[in-house]
């Protein structure tokens, strides 16, 4: 599932009331770990997904390719819920 905040809806919150949200849900279904991609570029996101507990867990390099021609690398993030306990 992709999830994408229009720029013109940026600082209103919604972006983190949809995670805490998505959060929530997968708590809820018993989901245990949660994986989402970012441009490694975009600060405002990663400060936001690392504020709700995701970690960096590797980089793919030129993963996008714009219609410029240009290509941006993204982060692997993920956030653990369950974690087994031996």
């Amino acid at each position: 599932m992709a999830c994408v905040l229009v720029k013109e809806f940026c600082d209103m919150g919604i972006g983190g009331k949809m995670m805490l949200e998505c959060i929530k849900w997968c708590e809820e279904h018993h989901v245990t770990q949660i994986e989402l991609d970012v441009v490694t570029k975009n600060e405002r996101a990663l400060s936001m997904y690392k504020n709700f507990g995701f970690e960096i867990v590797g980089t793919m390099p030129n993963a996008l390719k714009y219609t410029d021609g240009t290509y941006a690398d993204e982060y692997k993030m993920v956030k653990n819920l369950f974690l087994r306990r031996n």
